[in-house]
């Protein structure tokens, strides 16, 4: 942990940073609050993990297997998320009094509103 400290602090000296100066302070910061435990507090805490970063440009020579774990971990993640936005927005509705107002641009039935607090149709 201490070499980390020891990039942040000289990092901190620089006057102009470079790109790369900027991407090992920020591996050093988060390999810092890892060490911490970071991820449990952030768990008990109610918050989502903290998705690793990966190669976007020249990763056509890159570890199939590694983009795979990421592809998953990131897909699993924005499944929770959907699945939240369904659930928050499902009780805002039940919870909603409704102001219907007819929907003039849906012109696939005879009639059809939607609530203009909330958003559903009916």
């Amino acid at each position: 942990m201490d070499s980390h400290w020891q990039t942040v602090d000289n990092i901190r000296t620089k006057s102009n940073l470079t790109p790369q100066d900027v991407i090992d302070l920020e591996f050093a910061m988060l390999s810092i609050v890892s060490d911490l435990g970071t991820e449990i507090h952030h768990k008990n805490s109610g918050y989502s993990v903290r998705l690793p970063r990966y190669r976007l440009r020249n990763n056509c020579t890159g570890n199939l297997a590694e983009l795979r774990l990421h592809y998953r971990a990131h897909h699993r993640e924005l499944r929770l998320l959907g699945s939240l936005v369904e659930r928050l927005e499902h009780a805002a509705q039940r919870s909603c009094a409704h102001v219907w107002e007819r929907d003039l641009s849906d012109r696939g039935h005879r009639s059809s509103y939607y609530c203009r607090k909330c958003g559903k149709y009916r």
